[in-house]
């Protein structure tokens, strides 16, 4: 009888013990990253402030362990539908490969360029079921979650428990020795049946009053393993063409030329330039790195004009109107000049955004960086002209 008097005893507290919203998360989350491999279907809509067109995607996502590999810790297989066609792209540990089915065209690049940052750019690494794991994992709650709200609600029909939090991490955030950078809100439900994960929203901010509005619903999650074939090179259709991922101009190459208009009516020639050193550098609305690269790009040309150094900024793409819109809201103030269907991303290789060349006084190419790294970048200058 007392026996039964203490087991009941006991039950009664275990029942009134209300899990704290951490432990809720954990309780949610934290199995995600147990499982081996895993498959499922994304839809993902990318808004961003700064451009008026949205991007959405929807496909396939797969992510197996791999304990032995040391760069990404992870194989997977995308498969992505995105005007204008379907694009797949894989790593099985060795070597990671980009697919544009409709062209028949293969990438490979070296996995070995993440070592340094591990930090993965795809899209369906960000926005994944794989991140919402590493986030309600222990290392994550201790360093990078703050201000974590849990609501009930209804998504999709489906009762859901809703997790709200801000992280300064990556999307993708199971290295954490990377500098955080910027602040981030985010939104995970899960199913409250399951515990499956529906939903996942995620808002980047950038230099005020810019951010990306991340948006994904993930549905039909299965625990399976894809075989090896399918997550190496062999399988690359023996008709497709290889190509390079990122191109550029060769140091030490003359410069092609342009003759594009600003937005204000006026036009700049490139080789009118001769006789001063000039950067380059080419980008697009829809880019964050071009915007986080507005700030130093206005502080090179102040600090070396003097020098004899032009800052030009060259947006591919949208309309006038709007690279206006754009070159007013961040305060460009070197000059910004617009280029469409015109021959000058082929002329300049264009493969990624930012692009950037310094040029030298006889037009020359003496530096070429693709994408935004302002140290590298500052040290270059401080090589040519003096800090």
């Amino acid at each position: 009888m007392k026996y039964l008097l203490l087991l009941s005893f006991l039950t009664l507290i275990l029942s009134c013990h209300k899990k704290t919203d951490i432990e809720l998360f954990i309780d949610y989350g934290a199995p995600l990253e147990e499982m081996e491999a895993f498959e499922y279907q994304i839809n993902l809509v990318t808004k961003r402030s700064y451009s008026d067109k949205p991007t959405h995607r929807k496909g396939v996502v797969y992510f197996e362990k791999n304990i032995e590999d040391t760069i990404l810790g992870y194989n997977h297989y995308f498969y992505t539908e995105l005007d204008p066609g379907q694009y797949i792209s894989f790593y099985g540990g060795d070597q990671l490969i980009s697919m544009i089915l409709h062209d028949s065209v293969a990438y490979l690049k070296d996995p070995r360029k993440y070592e340094d940052h591990k930090v993965v750019s795809h899209p369906y690494y960000h926005e994944s079921i794989l991140s919402i794991g590493k986030w309600a994992s222990h290392d994550s709650l201790d360093h990078m979650i703050s201000d974590l709200e849990v609501t009930d609600t209804i998504i999709s029909s489906m009762k859901c428990k809703l997790f709200r939090f801000q992280t300064t991490g990556l999307f993708y955030n199971w290295y954490w020795e990377r500098k955080p950078r910027n602040k981030y809100d985010v939104e995970i439900a899960f199913s409250i049946r399951n515990k499956t994960p529906l939903y996942l929203r995620s808002k980047i901010y950038y230099r005020d009053p810019d951010y990306s509005l991340h948006t994904a619903r993930f549905s039909n999650v299965i625990e399976k393993r894809y075989p090896v074939e399918k997550l190496s090179i062999e399988s690359v259709p023996e008709y497709y063409s290889w190509g390079l991922r990122q191109t550029k101009l060769a140091l030490n190459t003359k410069s092609p030329n342009f003759k594009l208009p600003d937005t204000n009516g006026d036009s700049l020639e490139l080789s009118s330039l001769i006789g001063k050193y000039v950067i380059v550098q080419f980008g697009w609305i829809g880019c964050g790195p071009c915007v986080k690269s507005i700030p130093m790009l206005n502080q090179i040309e102040e600090k070396y004009t003097s020098n004899g150094l032009k800052v030009i900024g060259v947006n591919l793409g949208g309309s006038l109107e709007k690279v206006k819109e754009y070159q007013e809201r961040h305060n460009i103030s070197y000059s910004f000049l617009w280029s469409k269907n015109d021959g000058t991303t082929e002329d300049f290789k264009i493969s990624a955004a930012p692009s950037l060349y310094l040029i030298d006084k006889e037009g020359i190419i003496k530096y070429v960086q693709l994408g935004y790294d302002e140290e590298k970048l500052m040290t270059k200058l401080e090589d040519l002209f003096g800090s």
